[in-house]
């Protein structure tokens, strides 16, 4: 039975011998077999923190972790949300159409804006439960993922070329606003790993040059001042083939790296073999093929990625967000994988 110093310390990039973490990216999937409502899971901490420790107690994780979704830090700054029935809440109108508008923003109050209470005791429920026996990671998002649901994607990636300073000046701000959650999250819950989601950082996105000129500096602020207060493993999510952009990652001070399926794994192994700093690295089966494999296809490609990542330091793990829908079955295949 794996403990949980040996867990902090694959994700640390510490190869523990003959064990491998599962951690899948796997929360509001969950809520499905838990028998909880994906409305309910957005709007009640106790709902969610219900959801995360059936799947942590039903598929025998080395770890659970949780989100609400892109828009949580924006509707606490004012914008408006809409919640689906089946759905996590989503921006409805971008409070930043206007850009003189980014001076009047200031950081909430975190224990009362929008739906940030409600993550930050369905985070203190799930960590006073397990968090001495597993890793409970809370997922903040980054920050041009924020500036992307404050501005609106499409004006954003024009402010880039039309008015680089107030993307900055925007930057500058979502920047603090993610270091004061993430803060506010260690100091509320005692958790000792956060992950950082930062989908728009993808190469399939924007260029490696943008993310290694205007992101990484943001990014390497932001986690050096995160460890400074005491966070342990900041792991960083960018979904698609991060290889072009993988290298920045050692500079900026991520622990660990999520690898999506698109990236290709051989060559992600041997940069990190090679660094002064080993990263750890979680992934990475593709989530829309866990979705449609079956239970013995699950367990063979789990176990096969096992023997490529060799002595790595792994995590066993979706390469992005395990859909709603996906067999119980399946997750179930990839802990037997690794749980010999």
């Amino acid at each position: 039975m794996p403990n949980l110093s040996q867990i902090m310390d694959t994700f640390k990039g510490k190869k523990i011998p003959d064990f491998t973490p599962v951690v899948p990216i796997y929360h509001t999937a969950a809520a499905l077999g838990a028998g909880v409502t994906l409305k309910d899971y957005a709007s009640n901490s106790s709902k969610m923190a219900e959801t995360m420790l059936w799947a942590y107690n039903k598929f025998r994780f080395d770890g659970v972790q949780l989100t609400l979704g892109v828009g949580m830090e924006a509707e606490a700054l004012g914008a408006k949300t809409e919640q689906a029935e089946k759905g996590l809440p989503t921006i409805k109108e971008h409070l930043l159409k206007d850009i003189l508008k980014l001076k009047q923003l200031k950081i909430p109050d975190i224990k009362s804006a929008g739906r940030m209470p409600v993550f930050l005791e369905a985070v203190k429920i799930v960590q006073e439960t397990i968090g001495r026996k597993a890793v409970v990671i809370p997922t903040v998002r980054g920050p041009l993922v924020l500036a992307g649901q404050l501005r609106g994607i499409s004006d954003l990636m024009l402010d880039s070329y039309d008015n680089p300073d107030f993307m900055k000046e925007l930057l500058d701000f979502c920047t603090e606003l993610c270091f004061c959650y993430a803060n506010s999250i260690l100091e509320n819950t005692g958790v000792r790993a956060i992950a950082f989601g930062e989908a728009l950082c993808s190469p399939d996105f924007i260029s490696p040059e943008f993310y290694k000129e205007i992101m990484a500096p943001f990014h390497k602020k932001l986690v050096q001042r995160i460890h400074a207060v005491g966070l342990e493993v900041a792991i960083i999510h960018i979904c698609g083939n991060i290889l072009p952009i993988f290298d920045t990652f050692y500079d900026t001070g991520f622990d660990t790296a999520d690898i999506d399926a698109k990236t290709d794994l051989k060559t992600i192994l041997k940069l990190n073999k090679a660094s002064k700093k080993t990263l750890g690295l979680r992934g990475n089966i593709d989530p829309s093929w866990l979705f449609q494999a079956g239970e013995s296809e699950v367990k063979e490609k789990s176990q096969k990625l096992l023997l490529e990542v060799g002595n790595n330091p792994w995590i066993l793990s979706s390469g992005c967000d395990v859909p709603y829908g996906t067999p119980d079955a399946n997750m179930s295949a990839m802990t037997s994988a690794a749980k010999k």
